[in-house]
């Protein structure tokens, strides 16, 4: 959806026909968990987590049934006990 001219909602991103991504959107910036689809599966392999544009908290790869956690916070790459001490100190 479109409100006063910016995203606001829920973006489906198309490939070839088929979903191979959501990605939530307000006021025009990414914020929420980021979906993407394994190709003509439908399958998660991917969640993306935003905040105002920013990757922030835990990004998930699936690979071979497997989960990889990458930690983020305000966009910058961090361990995962870095950034529940950062969110244990913060108002983000």
């Amino acid at each position: 959806e479109w409100k006063q001219g910016v995203l606001d909602g829920v973006v489906q991103i198309f490939e070839n026909g088929e979903k191979c991504a959501e990605v939530p959107y307000v006021q025009g910036k990414r914020n929420g968990t980021e979906l993407r689809y394994k190709s003509g599966t439908g399958v998660v392999v991917e969640e993306i987590a935003w905040s105002y544009d920013k990757r922030h908290g835990a990004s998930v790869v699936i690979l071979d049934n497997e989960p990889i956690t990458t930690w983020y916070y305000e966009g910058k790459k961090v361990s995962k006990p870095q950034y529940m001490e950062m969110i244990s100190h913060s108002s983000f």
